[in-house]
């Protein structure tokens, strides 16, 4: 299974006298950074970036553009509009974009497009434990007979 270490910068959550009886906060800046290991690096896949996110090495980056905190529960929805990856071979494209981190899941969805056409909106990474990234299953079967060819048909 592939896994990503998953690094998650702080967020600034905005308050007023206005909303003080409220339990949803707004995130308001911030950015979520994620670190490729060497499993996911040693894929021999091109990655590039979409949007305002940034890749430095290993580490991409992607602004934080919404959200809510519950101040109530401590979980929180945290938007990545108009960010994320493309994941390429040269034959096949796959972008990953505008996440939405989920922390009562705990887990990251994105919009998928597969060579240009949308596939959807899709459960694409399971929060693990030391904030370590884990495709779903799914999320990795797509991956795989994207790019490693389906040994299945």
């Amino acid at each position: 299974m592939y896994t990503l270490k998953f690094l998650m910068s702080t967020a600034v959550i905005a308050t007023c006298t206005t909303a003080a009886f409220a339990t949803d906060q707004p995130i308001v800046g911030g950015t979520t950074s994620v670190t490729f290991n060497e499993t996911f690096l040693g894929l021999g896949l091109n990655v590039s970036t979409i949007g305002s996110a940034t890749l430095d090495g290993a580490t991409a980056t992607f602004p934080i553009t919404g959200g809510t905190f519950n101040t109530d529960t401590s979980n929180a929805l945290i938007e990545h509009d108009g960010s994320g990856l493309t994941l390429d071979d040269t034959m096949s494209f796959l972008d990953l974009e505008n996440f939405l981190i989920d922390t009562s899941v705990p887990g990251i969805t994105g919009d998928v497009t597969l060579d240009g056409s949308l596939v959807g909106n899709v459960p694409l990474f399971d929060l693990g434990t030391g904030l370590e990234v884990l495709l779903t299953p799914t999320a990795a079967d797509v991956l795989d007979a994207t790019f490693l060819g389906d040994s299945n048909t």
